[in-house]
Order: C-alpha cells, then sequence, then structure tokens
C-alpha cells in the first residue's frame, strides 16, 4: 500500500552547509522556484498565497514543457462564410512552447475585419512595435495564434487592515483567458508576386531550415494566412501548427522532427488535393509544384504511366522503384518513414543522385499472396529495361486508386555489426564442389567466378548454396539464374534470395513441359536471355497445340537474333 509523503523530498541544507557549499559554487539557486514556509503562527498575508501560486504556476509549466508543444485537441481553422474575412475555430486545447495551457471551449467565429482588439494585444504582448496598417486594409503573410491571458474579476469586500482604514472592493478572482491574436509572417528573401511560389519557399523555410518567424515561445500558433486588403487569399493550416507528442530527444545530429515531418506530410496533402481540383494544372511534376516533398506521403493520379512503366512526377536524378506492400502494413511504413529527412528537389544533379524513392502499390493480403509468386520479386525499377513480368505489374498500376511513395534509407533499417564471421555448412569443401560441379556441367565456370568477384562475403555463401541447391533440377536453371544475377552491380545475399524466390515454389512444372516438346538447342539461348520463368507460365497455361505453335515460332526468332521478337511471342502467347 502507497503512503503520501508530507515532507519535502529534497535535502535539506542547514545555513553553514549551505554557506560553504555557495561559496564553493557547488549549490546553484532558482530564485524562480520559491515558495513559502508555513509554520503556527505566521500571519496569512497576500503576499504569501501569491508566492505558493506562482511556485505552483512555474511547476506546471515545467511538467507542460517535459510533454511537449502544440494541439492536443480540436483548434481546427476555416474559413468561415462570404466574403473570405471570416475564420472559424473550432474549440480545443493546447500548450504553448513555455508549457503554458491554452483552452477554447467553444468554436469562435472571429472577423478579420474587427481586428483592432488583436491589434491592441499585440502591442500589449510585444509581438509587433505599433499598428502598422489599419484592419480591414491589412495586406501580407501572418501567423494566426493563441495566447494565455488573464484577468481580475468578481469584485468582493476588502476589509482594512488598520486601525483607520475602510472597506473598499477589490476583484477577490484571477480568471484565466485565451486571446487569439495575428502575428506578421516575414518570409525570407525578396517578395515573390507568384502566389505557389511563395508558399513554396515558406515550405522550404519551415520544413528544411526549421523557419519559426512570428512564433514567440508564448503562443501557440494555429495556422499560416496571407491577407490582400483585409480579405483571406489563402489559409494553411500545416506550416505552423504542430500536433502535440513526447518531446523528442536532439543527440546533437540534426535529427529529423517527426512533429515537423508530420506537419510537412499534412501541408502537401493538403496542397495535391488543391492541385488536383484545378485542372488548368494537369499533369502535376514535383518540381514544378513543390521545392521540398516530406520523406512519405501519396502521389497525385497518373504520376506512373501503366503502359510505359515510367513515372514523371519525381526529378530525373532521383532513383524510383516500383513495389507491392500490403495495405494494412501501409501505415506502419509511414510512420516508420516520418523520421527520415525531406527530400530536397532544388539539389543538383549530383545532390539527387544520392537519394532513392520508392513507389508502393498497396494490395490487400489476398492480391498480395495471388501475384508475389508470379511477380517473382516485390520491386522493380521504373524506366528500366523490359521485364517478363512487366504485363502484371501494369495490371496492378491499373488497378491501383492511389499511389504512395517513401524515401529509401541508404542503410538497411536497424543495427546491424559492421562485419560478421560467416557460418558454413559443416562440409564447406562438399559445398562448393557441389556448386563448381553445377555450374561446370553449364559451362559457366568462368562467369559463376566473375560473380564471385564482385560479391559480397554473405553473396559467396549464399551464391555456393544456390548453386548446390540446384543440382538436381535442370541444366538450365543455372544460366538462367546466373544471367539474372549479372544485371546486378552488386551481389549480395539479398540479391541472391531476391532472384532465387522467382525459381522457387510453383516454378519447374512448365519448364518440364517446354523441355519435352523443344527441339534443338535454342533452349540455351532463351535461359540466356532471362525467358525461362515465361517458358515456365506458359507451360503451365497453354495447351500442347498452342503451346507447340509458340516454341516453334520461339525457336525461329531466337535462331534469327530477334530478342525482343521473341519477348513478344511470348506475350501474345500468353493473352
Amino acid at each position: 500500500m502507497s503512503t503520501v509523503e508530507t515532507e519535502s523530498q529534497r535535502e535539506v541544507l542547514d545555513r553553514e552547509t549551505l554557506r560553504r557549499q555557495r561559496e564553493a559554487g557547488v549549490v546553484i539557486i532558482d530564485g524562480g522556484r520559491r515558495r513559502p514556509l508555513w509554520f503556527d503562527g505566521r500571519f496569512l498575508d497576500a503576499e504569501a498565497l501569491r508566492g505558493e501560486q506562482n511556485y505552483f504556476l512555474a511547476r506546471q509549466a515545467d511538467l507542460g514543457r517535459v510533454v511537449g508543444s502544440g494541439v492536443i485537441s480540436g483548434l481546427e481553422v476555416e474559413l468561415e462564410g462570404p466574403g473570405a474575412r471570416r475564420l472559424r475555430i473550432e474549440s480545443g486545447q493546447g500548450l504553448t512552447p513555455s508549457g503554458r495551457p491554452v483552452v477554447i471551449a467553444e468554436p469562435v467565429i472571429l472577423d478579420l475585419g474587427d481586428i483592432a482588439t488583436a491589434q491592441t494585444l499585440d502591442l500589449g504582448f510585444g509581438l509587433t512595435s505599433r499598428p502598422r496598417q489599419p484592419p480591414f486594409n491589412r495586406t501580407g503573410l501572418y501567423v494566426l495564434a493563441l495566447r494565455p491571458v488573464e484577468y481580475t474579476a468578481q469584485p468582493v469586500s476588502a476589509y482594512p487592515t488598520g486601525v483607520e482604514g475602510e472597506r473598499v472592493l477589490r476583484d477577490g478572482a484571477v480568471v484565466e483567458a485565451t486571446a487569439i491574436t495575428l502575428i506578421p509572417y516575414a518570409a525570407g528573401g525578396a517578395w515573390d508576386d507568384d502566389v505557389q511560389r511563395r508558399r513554396q519557399r515558406i515550405a522550404r523555410e519551415i520544413f528544411l531550415a526549421g523557419e519559426r518567424r512570428g512564433q514567440p515561445e508564448e503562443v501557440l500558433p494555429l495556422a499560416l494566412l496571407e491577407l490582400e486588403q483585409g480579405l483571406v487569399r489563402w489559409l494553411d493550416l500545416y506550416l505552423v501548427r504542430r500536433e502535440i507528442g513526447s518531446r523528442e530527444r536532439d543527440w546533437g545530429l540534426g535529427q529529423t522532427s517527426r512533429a515537423l515531418n508530420v506537419a510537412h506530410l499534412r501541408h502537401y496533402i493538403d496542397v495535391l488535393e488543391s492541385l488536383e481540383q484545378t485542372p488548368a494544372i494537369g499533369r502535376i511534376v514535383a518540381t514544378e509544384q513543390f521545392e521540398i516533398l516530406p520523406p512519405v506521403g501519396p502521389l497525385p493520379q497518373a504520376a506512373v504511366e501503366p503502359g510505359s512503366l515510367k513515372h514523371g512526377f519525381f526529378p530525373p536524378g532521383i532513383a524510383v522503384d516500383l513495389a507491392v506492400i500490403a495495405e494494412d502494413e501501409l501505415p506502419a511504413v509511414v510512420e516508420d518513414s516520418l523520421l527520415l529527412p525531406p527530400l530536397d528537389l532544388s539539389l543538383d544533379e549530383g545532390g539527387l543522385a544520392g537519394m532513392a524513392v520508392q513507389v508502393m502499390i498497396p494490395l490487400s493480403r489476398q492480391r498480395l499472396a495471388a501475384y508475389l509468386p508470379r511477380l517473382g520479386a516485390s520491386t522493380r525499377p521504373l524506366g528500366g529495361r523490359e521485364d517478363d513480368n512487366d504485363a502484371l505489374w501494369r495490371e496492378l498500376l491499373g488497378g491501383a486508386q492511389r499511389l504512395w511513395y517513401r524515401r529509401h534509407r541508404n542503410l538497411a533499417h536497424g543495427a546491424e555489426p559492421v562485419s560478421q564471421r560467416l557460418a558454413m555448412e559443416a562440409d564447406e569443401e562438399a559445398l562448393m564442389t557441389q556448386a563448381n560441379a553445377v555450374v561446370a556441367a553449364a559451362g559457366l565456370s568462368k562467369d559463376f567466378k566473375r560473380l564471385l568477384n564482385r560479391a559480397s562475403p554473405g553473396g559467396v555463401l549464399a551464391l555456393y548454396r544456390l548453386m548446390a541447391d540446384l543440382a538436381d533440377g535442370s541444366p538450365l536453371l543455372p544460366r538462367a539464374v546466373l544471367a539474372e544475377l549479372r544485371s546486378h552491380e552488386r551481389i549480395d545475399a539479398a540479391v541472391v534470395a531476391q532472384v532465387a524466390a522467382g525459381y522457387g515454389e510453383g516454378f519447374g512444372e512448365g519448364l518440364a513441359r517446354v523441355e519435352a516438346l523443344a527441339r534443338g538447342k535454342w533452349l540455351k539461348q532463351a535461359a540466356d536471355e532471362g525467358l525461362l520463368r515465361a517458358l515456365d507460365r506458359a507451360g503451365q497455361t497453354l495447351d500442347e497445340p498452342r503451346l507447340e505453335d509458340m516454341l516453334e515460332k520461339l525457336a525461329e526468332t531466337l535462331a534469327a537474333g530477334d530478342i525482343e521478337d521473341a519477348r513478344m511471342v511470348l506475350k501474345e502467347a500468353m493473352r
């Protein structure tokens, strides 16, 4: 059973100890944290009670800073009524960066044409030097913010403290309130007459450079808006608004703030939806509409062309892969990606070359299970060379409602050792002997040696294991596998596993039919050109007359050395 402690939990110093330690500089006094010392016989005066109130208010603010600053709930802002002059702020609450709470109990409608009171508050708070423009003529960028204030009310009788004193009325309560104010936001650089370019530059300042203009510690920003002659030209909720969360640690490494990236993502979605609803814009290109992209987000409609399997959204210097993902895993992927830095589109080609993006097609678990074995691999480079499975990728793109992208890490996620000891099979020599025998029987010893020279230590082990596993399969398999591996610049265990997956469960039955019906040595050429998986699918799908006809045409085109025609023969047969 817990007990309530009634005494202070701090060590109490006597006067002599305090004097010595202060002289030594080992005790630091917090003058702002002082509370009355109560004892029987002490006169209870207003000053002592105010001191106790201020002590607990300061402690409450300390705890508020630990929680973090931002909107706790509600406080959405939207235009209200005609004329673009009135704003509606929903009820809600939040904490300022200084740890002070702000609360709006009921929705508030603010008339920007009657903002003289807010200007007076600006002066009282020291946020502006003096009102520069009349309310009806205000033009420029402003932060709509909340600030905690208080006032006195409820007069009560104050009894005299002396013999000759008189009874008077004095306010007997301190009432906390929240003031709504507009704070000028001075955008960096010269004023840009193009509204869209101006918003792009402000987004870059805030989300990339971490700019906090117009956001003092004592206010909670809700929205950034631009006024023209007192009318709202545009309103953006997410440039300055932040949702509250646990305070993020700063390791001194320039770590990207998750709260900042969440706001950036919401701002990006808001702008993207606005662009998609503007028919005059047509095709949306990232560099034309944004200077900076969040590390993860939805793509505009038609960002990837199914016919050509090319994208037109990202700059050419960024490497883009297409991938399938379970739709129920998308929220976790978004959450994980929010800790990565944003994509700076203003970099030159050399700077963009270090970035990689994955375009994701969300699928239900059932569709993912049905397509993955047929795709062979869960990713495909966009804009790369033709692949046997491109028809499946086009089918998936055609049925996708919304694609998402995420920034790739340069290093794999998670803590990994810098080096490791490879665990080979017990009989390493037998494994290598078996793999070399498979490769030699296929006449591929030189090709296999070249791959080993380009492979990582883990890749070497994976290559030997894979070749040994192919000992009991078709002699065409080593040719097809090595041909596919040659297209990769660096070979590690993950690459070998990805290639091997295409020849795993479900592969082989169709190829056995093809080998039984085919005549001549053209099958080796088909394996070298990466046609083996397509042949296996044809062997599993086509009846015997159609299969024989397809094999005859394929033999003729390969004999003529026309690889593209051979691919077309396979595609036509599978339609």
